[in-house]
């Protein structure tokens, strides 16, 4: 069965993604596959930032906790 991510993983991918994460560093960490990510992406026109190095330091600091954070909702969703 296919995992079903919640809004809030979603806004998360979306934040991460465009801040210039890609969709192959982010799928696996949430358990979904780069074309689940690309498919969203391209229906709701989620932009990346076109300079990595304009991207906001701070932005990218939290990518690990809000990954660990994710990561530990969605296992526990998957206990039930």
């Amino acid at each position: 069965m296919a995992l079903r991510l919640n809004n809030e993983a979603w806004a998360s991918i979306r934040r991460l993604y465009e801040a210039g994460a890609t969709a192959q560093i982010l799928a696996p960490q949430f358990g979904i596959t780069p074309g689940a990510i690309y498919r969203k992406s391209n229906l709701q026109g989620w932009a990346k930032a076109k300079n990595h190095s304009q991207t906001n330091c701070d932005q990218l600091a939290g990518i690990s906790q809000s990954i660990n954070r994710l990561a530990a909702a969605i296992e526990g969703m998957n206990r039930k």
